[in-house]
Formats: C-alpha cells, sequence, structure tokens
C-alpha cells in the first residue's frame, strides 16, 4: 500500500506508474491523479513552456562555436561516436533499414534531396511518419525535424478527450 501525495488516499501499489528514479520505483501519485493532469489546462501550459524552453536550449546548442563537427573529433571522440550510433541501429532496426534506404536511394539519384516543406531552408533532413515506408519522406530541416518530433511526443502523452 502507499498514500497518493495528490489526492491522500491510501492505494495498491498496482494503482502507481513505476518511475526508476524514485526509491521505491514508484510514480508519487496514482494514476488517476496522473491522468486528471495531464488532461488538465495546467498540464498543457507547463508542456508548452517546456517545448519554448527546449527551442531555446536547441538554439544555444547550434549557435554555440564549442560544439564540434565530426571532422574536429579526437579519435576517442570518434570512436565514442561510432559505438553511440552503432548501438542506436541495433536497437532500431526500422530507423536503420529507413536511413539505409534513403541515403542509397540519394546516392543512386532515384530520389533528390528538397529544402525543407515547413520553412524553406536548403539543409534539410529526411523524416519518416512511418518507417515501414521508408522512402515516403518529408523533408525538414534540423529545427523544423526537433519542433515536428516534440509536438508528436506532446500528442502521444497528452490523452484523448473525445470518448
Amino acid at each position: 500500500m502507499k498514500i497518493c501525495t495528490k489526492c491522500e488516499k491510501q492505494k495498491e501499489l498496482s494503482e502507481f506508474h513505476k518511475d526508476r528514479t524514485t526509491k521505491d520505483g514508484l510514480y508519487p501519485n496514482c494514476k488517476e491523479c496522473k491522468k486528471e493532469y495531464y488532461i488538465s489546462d495546467d498540464s498543457l501550459a507547463l508542456s508548452r513552456v517546456r517545448y519554448q524552453k527546449n527551442i531555446l536550449k536547441e538554439r544555444e546548442r547550434s549557435r554555440s562555436k564549442t560544439s564540434k563537427k565530426y571532422s574536429e573529433f579526437t579519435e576517442e571522440e570518434k570512436a565514442r561516436a561510432y559505438l553511440a550510433n552503432k548501438r542506436f541501429m541495433q536497437k532500431n532496426k526500422k530507423v536503420a533499414c529507413a536511413y539505409q534506404k534513403t541515403h542509397y536511394h540519394l546516392r543512386k539519384g532515384t530520389i533528390t534531396k528538397l529544402p525543407c516543406e515547413e520553412c524553406g531552408t536548403e539543409d534539410a533532413q529526411a523524416h519518416h511518419e512511418d518507417y515501414n515506408n521508408p522512402l515516403e519522406i518529408t523533408w525538414l530541416c534540423r529545427n523544423c525535424h526537433h519542433t515536428h518530433h516534440v509536438e508528436q511526443r506532446e500528442l502521444q502523452l497528452t490523452p484523448s478527450k473525445c470518448h
């Protein structure tokens, strides 16, 4: 049994989401209170604030002169980046497959890189809505691509009010 910090009711442990960062391994609020919070307007306002902070951090990081290009990495940094990329590709097989197919067809010339569909910036990245269809590509610049993923994450976190 555990007491919810929001409604202050004693509930079964199964009524709490798991949370690796807490001592007991459970979220402090019960599932019901957490759901109410995410449906409320407070949650939307907070997510907008977090979103704006993330955008500012990303802009600052990309403008920072301390960030290095891969060509400026030391051998140790290159090895670390290689291993991180390899682990990611092994964990995310569909992403890796879409990435490889996209680059293959770019080299072959069957598809061409286009400007960002949102803002028109020339330096665009390939975005896949569905990794099962790797050649259905939306071209987005780095900032628009990041913004798109943040918005998609927010939509997944916000429960639907319609039943």
